[in-house]
């Protein structure tokens, strides 16, 4: 996400996979593999350097267009609240979240003390209807451009950048 690919982790991959374990970017991972913890803990202050600029630019594309991030609430179709606890990360606020519907995993909204409400349903069970068909209420519901993958340091305007298949 946001522009992180492997090509531009190559230049890092080379010093951090012999010592994380990896013979090779080839290599299968299998659950519970300590080398994808050791090859994030080479990474991570490479990928954190990278997210504070991401972070600085999408603050700034949304001072720009006047939003006030802090109070504006994250409106999205639902499910767990994931993207409304990253963007409250990323943006250092507490943000608020309204969602067409919410699942049983909403939880940990109340957990992180992140407010939200559902229009159509509040804290359901994976069983409901609604996610049986969650790729058809994705393409009904979704935006007709691509994924916004950063925001362009200079112009403060969204890029939507080809799809990375890496």
């Amino acid at each position: 996400r946001f522009g992180f690919t492997q090509q531009r982790l190559q230049p890092l991959l080379g010093k951090a996979l012999k010592p994380s374990g990896f013979a090779s970017l080839d290599d299968p991972i299998v659950p519970g593999d300590i080398r994808k913890r050791n090859l994030l803990k080479i990474l991570s202050p490479a990928i954190l350097r990278h997210a504070e600029q991401v972070g600085a630019h999408y603050r700034a594309y949304l001072e720009n267009l006047g939003l006030d991030w802090a109070h504006s609430p994250l409106v999205d179709i639902g499910y767990s609240g994931t993207s409304q606890a990253a963007m409250a990360s990323l943006l250092g606020v507490k943000l608020t979240g309204r969602y067409l519907i919410t699942s049983c995993r909403a939880t940990r909204l109340d957990s992180s003390g992140l407010p939200y409400e559902s229009w159509l349903a509040h804290q359901v069970k994976l069983e409901h209807p609604f996610f049986q068909h969650v790729q058809l209420w994705e393409l009904l519901l979704s935006a007709t451009h691509g994924s916004i993958n950063r925001i362009h340091p200079q112009t403060l305007e969204p890029v939507e950048d080809e799809p990375v298949l890496d």
